[in-house]
């Protein structure tokens, strides 16, 4: 028996995997015992969601897979494993540990390991690279295709403005130009 000012402490968990569980209530005062009731239960689990970061890499820069995209669970049972894929036909690719992976094959990566995953940007501008990522929390799954936009870093930029400098005055010239 619970007293009614401990009910307020009371919790319920849910079961690990998919199903329904039933609890049975009933309640007392003082003319005595009330109906037991059934309450239904359907424990649940929701798939992962991955989103894009926003960035926007270099030709030929390599960048942290997560700080490409941003995955979570919203119920909190974690990330377990990665699936990535890249078609190949952007240019870009990735690296495990440094090492290049070929293209159209899927790559399965533990949480664990997901920080030694790189993206290589393409090495000329052609398209916006993109790859498909899948995260797993062991029971549901999401795919996303992420579309990275790569810009040109790779030719330079002179900003100049207008100086008025005195007759015969030296000024360096990284003043002038940045």
């Amino acid at each position: 028996m619970i007293a009614p000012g401990d009910l307020a402490q009371l919790e319920f968990t849910s079961g690990s995997s998919h199903g329904f569980d039933e609890v049975w209530v009933r309640a007392r005062d003082d003319t005595g015992w009330g109906e037991w009731r059934a309450q239904t239960i359907e424990s649940w689990n929701a798939a992962p969601e991955i989103s894009m970061r926003g960035a926007t890499i270099g030709r030929n820069q390599t960048v942290a897979l997560t700080d490409i995209i941003n995955v979570s669970d919203p119920d909190g049972p974690g990330i377990l494993t990665y699936r990535l894929r890249d078609s190949g036909a952007y240019g870009g690719h990735f690296t495990i540990d440094g090492v290049a992976q070929a293209a159209g094959v899927v790559l399965t990566v533990s949480a664990a390991d997901l920080s030694r995953v790189r993206w290589v940007a393409a090495p000329t501008v052609q398209a916006n690279d993109r790859f498909e990522v899948s995260a797993s929390d062991g029971l549901l799954s999401t795919e996303r295709d992420i579309v990275v936009p790569t810009i040109n870093r790779g030719i330079p930029v002179v900003d100049a403005q207008d100086h008025n400098i005195g007759w015969g005055m030296a000024v360096p010239l990284a003043s002038l130009f940045s």
